[in-house]
């Protein structure tokens, strides 16, 4: 088996580990064991490149030039303005929301693994040793994340801004790293200790989901600590700030780099620092519950429900077509039920939800309702539609995708049934309940005027995730492994995109042109469209099935 160099680099500290109960020479074996088994494991950053068939491998590798892509663009923000506060709030902002979504949708898996409890601590193992196995697994990975995406502007800043920044900056992601991975652990210990079973999965799926939105609206809120009086930045500590940990970071800078040595930069550069220690310390003593109670992930509660929800009810009047009728109730059922699905587009759903709002709240903050209300802001709308078309993409997956073999039995002629059933309880269950909602917070800002407005936005939705379903690789709902899902070449998410700019541009013009007159003839154009593709585009056959 191959030795690999971060466990000879881990070596160096194999007392330090000792100290704290860990049997270290068994837990280096499990993480020998654990980094030979991820080659075969794909990233969900990298979900549209086709397979690597270099099984030795490890695929996560070959992500981190994706990381240090996203980390370009951060280097732009070290040199706005003099004040360390704005240029590495908004840096850590960035690093910590790309850092703590990585986490969430690729390493929550291995910090929640139980399998590994029924295989190693029936032998003369401690509990502590193999929770530290995990911990550290995912700390590796996150450093190698880490390093990818800061490392840009780490190799800039040695020249830009001396030495002691580069430090600073080094330290600081080793205790953004500790404090991400405490926070999230110690938010699944305490749903751990609450709940167990189905509905402990069901809360753990919910929780990952909030956290993602979470750091959304931390990242969006750093803009809002600062002002700007006469084109100099300034920043006034208010207690809400405490609550968020970009900020923290960002003070060590203006201490030592800028010699701001007023109480509260002391005061978040500290919590900067104590926290992350803190917080991993405490982990580390709590490690044996946290690893006694995932065993209530094991504990199986399962209700049956008799009665047909409103969409089955309604299902005879949204598919005419029985054959339809039986798969809009399979597809609902699915969507209804498997967290893997969920956890992915739960996230894509909420974040066509808050976009629109995140780009008009500093307008708002401006202007006001009133100076909104005469605006053409609400087409900003289109905005999260992307969002709905990237959530349509990961309905061919499924954790029990081996049970496709049903399409091939069903007493169907045309297989096509299958992916409008899908797309229907997709509209239906998903975009519909959300957009509504969007739909009444725009009106009430901007008038029922819009209202035709809406309509062409939701129909563009709907136009652009069939446009998407022509020009992509051809699957049935819920017929791949769930990893596999959303695979299509990332070149038909940019049309996607072009799309949506096609449809919000055409609307602008006429909107502008010819007021509503021009509404009303997109709206019967978008409904003449889709009526049209409907049926010609959401085409299937088996020849086409990759």
């Amino acid at each position: 088996m191959k030795d690999f160099k971060i466990l000879k680099l881990m070596d160096k500290f194999k007392g330090v580990f000792e100290k704290f109960g860990v049997e270290y020479d068994i837990m280096r074996k499990i993480l020998q064991v654990k980094f030979t088994m991820d080659g075969r494991r794909v990233p969900t950053i990298f979900k549209n490149s086709r397979q690597n068939k270099d099984k030795d491998k490890n695929k996560f590798f070959t992500t981190l030039w994706m990381y240090s892509i996203i980390g370009i663009f951060m280097i732009p923000v070290m040199f706005i303005g003099d004040s360390y506060m704005l240029q590495m709030s908004i840096i850590t902002g960035m690093f910590m929301f790309m850092l703590s979504t990585t986490l969430i949708s690729d390493f929550s898996t291995v910090l929640l693994d139980i399998r590994d409890r029924g295989i190693i601590l029936t032998k003369p193992v401690k509990s502590i040793t193999l929770s530290m196995a995990k911990v550290m697994h995912v700390s590796i990975y996150m450093f190698y994340t880490s390093i990818a995406l800061m490392g840009p502007m780490l190799l800039i800043s040695v020249a830009t801004k001396g030495i002691t920044f580069f430090v600073i900056s080094l330290i600081e992601i080793i205790l953004i790293n500790l404090l991400i991975i405490s926070l999230t652990a110690f938010i699944y210990l305490l749903i751990l200790k609450f709940f167990d079973g189905e509905k402990l999965k069901d809360i753990i799926n919910f929780v990952q989901i909030i956290l993602s939105i979470v750091m959304i609206v931390i990242y969006q809120l750093i803009g809002r600590v600062f002002s700007l009086i006469d084109l100099k930045v300034v920043f006034n500590l208010k207690w809400w700030h405490l609550f968020l940990p970009p900020i923290w970071f960002a003070a060590p800078y203006e201490i030592i780099l800028n010699r701001d040595f007023r109480g509260e930069m002391i005061l978040l550069a500290a919590l900067a620092i104590a926290t992350p220690i803190i917080l991993i310390l405490l982990y580390i003593k709590l490690m044996p519950t946290f690893e006694r109670n995932l065993q209530k992930l094991n504990n199986f509660s399962h209700k049956t429900k008799n009665k047909k929800s409103l969409l089955e009810k309604l299902s005879k009047y949204i598919c005419r077509n029985k054959y339809e009728r039986a798969f809009l109730k399979f597809s609902l059922s699915i969507m209804k039920t498997e967290r893997d699905f969920k956890l992915k587009l739960y996230p894509n759903l909420s974040l066509s939800f808050i976009f629109p709002f995140i780009f008009l709240f500093p307008i708002f903050s401006k202007e006001g309702l009133q100076g909104l209300a005469n605006t053409k802001l609400y087409l900003i709308l289109y905005l999260g539609s992307l969002f709905f078309v990237i959530g349509i993409t990961l309905i061919e997956g499924s954790t029990n995708y081996k049970g496709a073999w049903i399409y091939k039995v069903c007493p169907i002629k045309d297989i096509s049934v299958a992916v409008r059933a899908a797309f229907k309880a997709y509209i239906i269950k998903f975009i519909i309940p959300i957009f509504f909602v969007q739909s009444v917070l725009f009106i009430l800002i901007f008038n029922i005027r819009i209202l035709p407005d809406i309509i062409i936005m939701f129909l563009s939705i709907i136009l652009n995730m069939i446009i998407y379903f022509k020009v992509s690789q051809k699957a049935l709902p819920f017929s791949k492994i769930a990893t596999e899902a959303g695979k299509s070449n990332i070149g038909i998410m940019f049309f996607a995109m072009l799309i949506t700019g096609v449809c919000c541009t055409a609307h602008y013009i006429l909107l502008s042109t010819m007021g509503e007159i021009g509404v009303y003839i997109l709206l019967v154009i978008m409904i003449l469209l889709i009526a049209l593709t409907w049926k010609t585009m959401l085409k299937i056959s088996w020849n086409k099935i990759k």
